[in-house]
C-alpha cells in the first residue's frame, strides 16, 4: 500500500503552492487519494506522478483545458495534432531567436568602437532579417477578458494591424478561430486561474508598447493583467464595457485605475451605439502609432497616468460638417455638464484629407475652447489621411479628473494649443 502523504507535503516535495493544488482539485484535474473528516487532504505516489506530469506539460506551454483533455481520455489523432501545434509554435520561437541572436552576432563583429556605427552598418546589411523581426511583432494589442466578442470582431475588422487576444472562461466557447489567442480560464475561481495562465499572458503581451484591455469588472482579471503589463513598462489602457452591479464593485474599478494608464468607462452608458464607440475609440489611438509617423513615446505622454477617461467620437461631411461633427461630440450622454467641468486635460484630434483648411481647424479649436474652458489643457492633433475623402473625423478625450488642481496657468496652456503635433 501506497504512504500517503499531505497536501503540504506535497507542495514541499513538488515545488508547487498548497493554493494550485486546491486549484487543481477545483477544476477536476487532480483528486486526493483520502479526505479526512476534518477535510485534511492525502496524496498517493500516483497523485504525485500526476501532478509532475501536469507541471512538465505547464512548463511545454499547454493550457490546463489541454492537460484536462490528456487526462480524459484524448483521442490519439487528437493529442497528436494538440502536440503539432506546440511544436509549430516552438519552432516559430526558436526562429525567432536564432535570427535574434544573428543580427546581434552580426553587430559585435562589426564592432570597431563605436557601437552607433556597427549598429547602423548591421542595419543596412540585414534590412530584410531586422523587417522580418519587425513584422511577427504588434505594437498595439488588445486583451478581451470575458464576452466581449461583438466589440473584438469590430476590432478585428476595423483594424487588421492589432493583435487581439480572448480571455474566456471555462463555460464560454473558445474562439481559437477568430482572434490571434485565445485562453481559457479554468474553474470558479478566476483570480486563480489567472494567476495560474499568468505566464501565457505575459508571453502574449510581452513584445507590445501599448495594450488595451476590455473587461468588465466583477472579478480581478484586468487588474491582473493590468499588473503585469505594468512590471514589463507596458503603457496600458483599460476599458469597462459593463460592471455587473454588487458589493466590491467600486473596488475593483478603482484597482483597476491603479495599474492602468488610462480608464474609459463606458459602464454607465445608455447608447446602444457605446460599442461602436469602444471600436472607434482604440482605432483611434492604435492609428497614431501603426498609421501615422508619430512615436509611440508621443502617445505614451498623452495617456501616462491620466486615471479615469471618457472619449467622444463623431464623423461628418458636407458643407456645414464642421458644426455636425461637433454636435456629435456633444451630445455624447457621456459628456456630461460635470464632466466637462472637472476635466483637467483634453486630448483632441482631427482626421481629415489634406484639403483641411486652418479656418476649419480654428473652428473646431473655437468650439472645444468654448465648452472646457481656458483653464483645461488642451493637447491638440491632426492626422491627414486622403482615404477619409471628404469627411472629418473628430476626437476628443476628457480625462486627469483627480489633477484639477494640477492644472496649467492660462500662458502655458495657450502655448500647448499654438504647438500643433500635424502628423502627414
Amino acid at each position: 500500500m501506497d504512504t500517503l502523504i499531505s497536501i503540504g507535503e506535497m507542495s514541499s516535495s513538488m515545488g508547487i503552492s498548497i493554493r494550485a493544488i486546491r486549484y487543481y482539485e477545483e477544476i477536476g484535474l487532480l483528486v486526493p487519494s483520502k479526505t479526512s473528516e476534518n477535510n485534511y487532504r492525502f496524496y498517493s505516489d500516483l497523485e504525485k506522478g500526476k501532478l509532475g506530469i501536469i507541471l512538465i506539460l505547464k512548463k511545454m506551454g499547454l493550457s490546463l483545458r489541454e492537460i484536462k483533455t490528456v487526462f480524459n481520455g484524448i483521442e490519439p489523432d487528437s493529442f497528436i495534432h494538440l502536440l503539432d501545434e506546440h511544436i509549430e509554435r516552438l519552432q516559430k520561437d526558436k526562429a525567432e531567436i536564432l535570427l535574434k541572436q544573428e543580427v546581434l552576432e552580426t553587430v559585435l563583429s562589426h564592432f570597431k568602437g563605436d557601437p552607433l556605427e556597427a549598429l547602423r552598418e548591421v542595419s543596412m546589411k540585414k534590412t530584410d532579417e531586422i523587417n522580418d523581426l519587425l513584422r511577427t511583432k504588434s505594437l498595439v494589442k488588445v486583451i478581451g477578458v470575458g464576452c466581449h466578442i461583438n466589440v473584438l470582431e469590430g476590432l478585428k475588422c476595423a483594424d487588421k494591424n492589432l493583435e487581439i487576444i480572448h480571455i474566456g472562461y471555462e463555460e464560454e466557447p473558445l474562439s481559437n478561430s477568430r482572434f490571434s489567442k485565445s485562453i481559457q480560464l479554468q474553474g470558479s475561481s478566476y483570480e486563480i486561474g489567472i494567476q495560474e495562465e499568468i505566464h501565457r499572458v505575459r508571453k502574449a503581451i510581452e513584445d507590445a508598447e501599448l495594450l488595451f484591455i476590455l473587461t468588465h469588472v466583477d472579478n480581478g482579471i484586468a487588474s491582473t493583467i493590468a499588473q503585469e503589463a505594468q512590471k514589463l513598462g507596458i503603457h496600458t489602457v483599460g476599458i469597462i464595457n459593463d460592471s455587473p452591479m454588487g458589493n466590491g464593485v467600486n473596488h475593483r474599478v478603482q484597482e483597476l485605475i491603479n495599474h492602468v494608464d488610462l480608464l474609459f468607462d463606458f459602464s454607465e452608458s445608455t447608447s446602444n451605439s457605446h460599442e461602436d464607440i469602444i471600436v472607434d475609440s482604440v482605432v483611434y489611438l492604435s492609428s497614431l502609432i501603426l498609421k501615422t509617423h508619430i512615436h509611440i513615446r508621443d502617445i505614451q505622454t498623452l495617456i501616462k497616468k491620466k486615471g479615469r477617461a471618457y472619449l467622444s467620437f463623431g464623423r461628418a461631411s458636407g458643407l456645414n460638417k464642421i458644426a455636425a461633427v461637433m454636435e456629435q461630440i456633444f451630445s455624447n450622454s457621456f459628456l456630461h455638464k460635470k464632466v466637462i467641468e472637472d476635466t483637467s486635460c483634453a486630448l483632441l484630434n482631427i482626421t481629415a484629407s489634406d484639403d483641411l483648411t486652418i479656418p476649419d481647424v480654428d473652428q473646431v479649436l473655437n468650439i472645444v475652447r468654448n465648452k472646457i474652458g481656458y483653464k483645461t489643457n488642451l493637447i491638440f492633433g491632426t492626422v491627414i489621411d486622403n482615404e477619409v475623402n471628404d469627411d472629418i473625423i473628430v476626437t476628443l478625450i476628457l480625462t486627469g479628473f483627480d489633477k484639477k488642481e494640477e492644472s496649467s496657468s492660462d500662458e502655458n496652456v495657450e502655448t500647448l494649443i499654438t504647438r500643433k503635433h500635424v502628423i502627414v
